[in-house]
């Protein structure tokens, strides 16, 4: 089973970004329509779409609601932010939640695979923070 994103029920086959590394790299120099979550402890979070040649729609998350649906312009160095703190941010390419009937309230719940399981149980033990 593939790690998901589930808002309204519908599923999205998501890619994690567990660690510090991949959640900076994120999805620059991505060519390929991906979807990515990026989980979190609760706080403001701000991104930026250097080096990210696609739009993406961003979706900011809190206690498993949608909060914010912010847009990321390819190659700007614009910082993108809520007002409100997140501890999920999830980027879907531009266009893609168009098909849906998503909006800010709306439940959301990322579901890891085993690997992606095991992986954050890993990483949980080397930063001593399980």
């Amino acid at each position: 089973m593939p790690d998901l994103i589930i808002i309204n029920k519908i599923k999205f086959p998501v890619k994690v970004a567990l660690t510090e590394k991949e959640q900076s790299y994120g999805l620059m120099n991505c060519f390929s329509p991906t979807i990515m979550a990026f989980p979190g402890k609760k706080r403001h979070r701000s991104f930026w779409m250097k080096d990210t040649p696609m739009p993406l729609d961003l979706i900011f998350a809190c206690d498993g609601f949608i909060v914010d649906h912010l847009e990321g312009v390819p190659y700007s160095l614009d910082h993108i932010s809520s007002r409100h703190p997140s501890d999920l941010i999830v980027e879907f390419p531009k266009g893609v939640l168009d098909h849906f009937p998503i909006n800010i309230g709306d439940d959301i719940d990322l579901q890891y695979s085993i690997k992606t399981m095991a992986k954050k149980y890993d990483l949980l033990l080397k930063t001593g923070s399980l």
